[in-house]
C-alpha cells in the first residue's frame, strides 16, 4: 500500500470515528465502534487483493474495493441513531452468485440485517459487530467471497 493510500485511509478512519463521536452518546461504544472499525482496516490490508477507496465520495466512510474489479467490498458509514453501519458489495447484489448471496444473507440475518425490498443491502449496524467472534463470522464471509 502506498503511502499516500495510508495517508487517506488514517484520515477516513479519523473522520468516521470523529462523525461516529458525534452520533453516540457514550464515549464506551465509541471505542468498541474503533474496535470494530481497525479489526476490518486490519483484515483488508493484510490481503492482496483489496485496498482502500481513496476517492473521497463519503468524507466520513472507509471503504476498501476488490482490486480485481474495483468494486467496493465493504464500506463502514457513521450514521445517525445507530452511530454507523457496516455493508458488504453495496449495491452489487448482482456481483454474487446464488449460493454467495445465501451464503451472505445466512450470516447477516443471524445478525440483524437491514435488507431492501429488492435485496440489494447486506449491511448491519456496528452495535451487532461488536463481539469478536462477529466479527470474525463476517470477515470469514468477505474472504469466501474473494476466494470464489
Amino acid at each position: 500500500m502506498t503511502s499516500t493510500a495510508t495517508s487517506s485511509l488514517h484520515e477516513h478512519r479519523t473522520a468516521f470515528l470523529e462523525q461516529v463521536n458525534r452520533y453516540l452518546p457514550h464515549q464506551e461504544e465509541c471505542k468498541r465502534f474503533a474496535q470494530v472499525l481497525d479489526h476490518f482496516i486490519a483484515g483488508s490490508r493484510a490481503r492482496a487483493d483489496v485496498v482502500p477507496l481513496e476517492v473521497d465520495y463519503n468524507e466520513h466512510a472507509v471503504s476498501f474495493i476488490r482490486t480485481s474489479d474495483r468494486a467496493v467490498l465493504w464500506t463502514a458509514s457513521p450514521i445517525r441513531g445507530d452511530g454507523a453501519r457496516f455493508e458488504v458489495l453495496p449495491r452489487m447484489r448482482r456481483a454474487l452468485s446464488e449460493e454467495q448471496l445465501r451464503d451472505a444473507r445466512e450470516v447477516f440475518s443471524s445478525l440483524n440485517i437491514e435488507l431492501a425490498a429488492d435485496d440489494a443491502l447486506l449491511r448491519v449496524r456496528f452495535a451487532a459487530l461488536k463481539a469478536p467472534a462477529t466479527r470474525e463470522r463476517v470477515t470469514a464471509l468477505m474472504d469466501r467471497l474473494l476466494s470464489t
